[in-house]
């Protein structure tokens, strides 16, 4: 399996690593071949592009000078579309960044300190100086409009430091300063910790905010990757009544080289939460791992093996198996989505599972055994993964990530499943679409994701990284066709 650093090629932190050394070379007619052969997007169906919004339904928005990449997209209570991740500056350096869309794909010219309809927080202090990365599920919005922006500060010039921060903007898009740091970020976890990521942030039902990422142990070697989560008080000071002084590390270690990283969040009812990612085993491969944790950061012994669930891909292969995303359905059972390899280990595709939320273990009675595997298999090398999942009112399951179009390309893609796991044939074509932000004639090989989705303003939306003209990156967006009754929904 191929990696950058110790991630596989499918965990969005390192297409985030790759995505300035990629070489444009594969002619657009390639990808636009595979993508109109699998899913023709002419007419008004489910998945379908919603031809009256933006350019045919898509755009690449440009909020940076380089390499901007979209991680995360939420509709606000107004019908506004809020986007979140990182953007390149003029001294090229990567910064958090922040863009408002008016419900018709205009720029909400009333958000960010230029009133441009967007935002690059390089002013921020620790931000300006060295780069820093949105997590793939770093935006959460508070009951009153603001929103928490949760990422990893490269924290000096020496190796392997990595500060996992939150930053708060208010509902004009103007960063807040912090009462409780003298820098405008909150940090994440113990300082005991030299390496540590803020992947997902979440808001609690009482307002209190959660992270989750990654942490190293001080003095480890090889490094010791653990789960970290930490809990804020709605004024970002940490809440003390969790864990220890308002985190906790969480360790799986069975075995391999204990890389157990958190990517995916989610609160449930009584402030108990699960954080999913993954476990490296005495294998050497991938486990897809869940840990839950009760609303004092202590670990629910009725949950997996004292707290800690772990499954792989041997219902289907050896393989690595990782997950990206979690949500909770209408009935509080888990779902979360990612990547697994099948068993020749060159193949990846989308898998989804459903688990029991209070004991971990896989449901039956979903897919096989809980699992259900989507291969698109556009074009070699078949490299498809899932970054994020939603599940609907009505029990459906959106899944959103990306496909191989050709050796080079890659498009947006997305499958909706059934209560039952089944792939509902009324959504694109049999069950999957897939798509681009790019424009119809690209002169550059494509690099369409689709990192985020959500439901509002009549339609589905998902949100990544496109690749314009010229071959930057850029915030792509999409509004896809979807009938059902949007406030009916669940999202993460």
């Amino acid at each position: 399996m191929r990696t950058v650093g110790r991630l596989p090629l499918s965990h969005p932190r390192a297409a985030d690593r790759l995505r300035h050394g990629i070489v444009a070379g594969a002619p657009a007619s390639v990808a636009l071949a595979a993508l109109l052969a699998f899913a023709p997007l002419a007419q008004a169906a489910d998945g379908t592009y919603v031809t009256g919004w933006g350019s045919g339904g898509r755009m690449l928005l440009r909020l940076g000078t380089f390499g901007d990449v979209a991680s995360t997209i939420a509709v606000q209570r107004d019908g506004k579309l809020l986007l979140a991740g990182q953007c390149g500056t003029s001294t090229s350096r990567n910064t958090l960044c922040a863009g408002r869309l008016r419900g018709d794909g205009q720029f909400d010219l009333g958000f960010g300190p230029n009133e441009t309809g967007r935002i690059l927080l390089d002013s921020v202090p620790d931000l300006a100086s060295f780069d820093s990365t949105l997590g793939l599920h770093g935006l959460a919005l508070q009951a009153d409009g603001r929103a928490i922006l949760g990422g990893r500060w490269v924290c000096g010039n020496w190796a392997g430091c990595n500060a996992g921060v939150l930053v708060r903007l208010d509902t004009s898009g103007i960063a807040e300063p912090n009462p409780n740091s003298q820098y405008g970020v909150q940090y994440a976890y113990n300082a005991r910790y030299t390496f540590n990521t803020v992947d997902a942030v979440a808001v609690a039902p009482d307002g209190r905010i959660v992270a989750a990422g990654c942490t190293v142990r001080a003095g480890s070697d090889p490094p010791n990757y653990d789960f970290g989560i930490a809990r804020f008080n709605a004024d970002l000071s940490p809440d003390t009544s969790f864990g220890s002084g308002g985190s906790r590390v969480g360790a799986f270690d069975i075995g391999g080289d204990y890389y157990d990283c958190a990517t995916a969040l989610v609160v449930l009812p009584g402030r108990n939460l699960v954080a999913a990612g993954t476990a490296r085993g005495i294998d050497g491969r991938l486990k897809a791992a869940l840990l839950k944790l009760d609303a004092n950061g202590a670990a629910d012994a009725g949950f997996g093996n004292n707290g800690r669930a772990w499954f792989d891909g041997l219902r289907f292969s050896p393989g690595n198996i990782a997950i990206n995303a979690i949500a909770l359905d209408r009935r509080g059972r888990l779902v979360v989505a990612g990547a697994r390899q099948i068993w020749d280990g060159s193949d990846e595709d989308f898998f989804v599972a459903r688990l029991d939320a209070a004991t971990g273990a896989l449901d039956p009675g979903f897919g096989s055994g809980g699992l259900v595997s989507i291969a698109f298999d556009l074009a070699s090398p078949f490299k498809d993964a899932a970054y994020d999942v939603l599940v609907q009112g009505d029990g459906g399951i959106l899944v959103a990530g990306r496909a191989t179009a050709s050796g080079s390309t890659t498009v947006f893609a997305l499958a909706r499943l059934d209560d039952s796991g089944n792939l509902d044939t009324g959504f694109g074509n049999g069950g999957r679409s897939v798509g681009t932000y790019s424009p119809p004639v690209q002169t550059s090989a494509q690099m369409d994701e689709g990192r985020s989705i959500a439901l509002g303003s009549g339609g589905l939306f998902v949100a990544g990284l496109g690749r314009e003209q010229g071959g930057g990156l850029r915030f792509g967006v999409a509004k896809l066709q979807l009938d059902a009754i949007f406030t009916d929904g669940f999202e993460r």
